[in-house]
């Protein structure tokens, strides 16, 4: 009997690899408070599971540091 593949991210090597680097982690981390920020819940179902963001998202304070962005407040 031949086993289906899922879709899940680690799958997707490009996925795992996203996750291996630190640049595109904090870059995945702002697409979802963007996601969070505009409640784009059916989008953020998909993104963090297929991104494997875990938990929440840290403190918008905290990202805008870490990004080096300005604060839009």
């Amino acid at each position: 009997m031949e086993q289906k593949k899922s879709s899940f991210y680690w799958e997707n090597p490009h996925a795992k690899k996203m996750r291996s680097d630190t640049q595109s982690t904090l870059a995945a981390e702002v697409i979802r408070e963007f996601m969070e920020f505009y409640r784009l819940d059916y989008s953020l179902a998909i993104f963090g599971p297929e991104a494997n963001l875990k938990g929440k998202t840290e403190n918008r304070n905290e990202l805008t540091k870490r990004t080096g962005l300005k604060s839009a407040s």
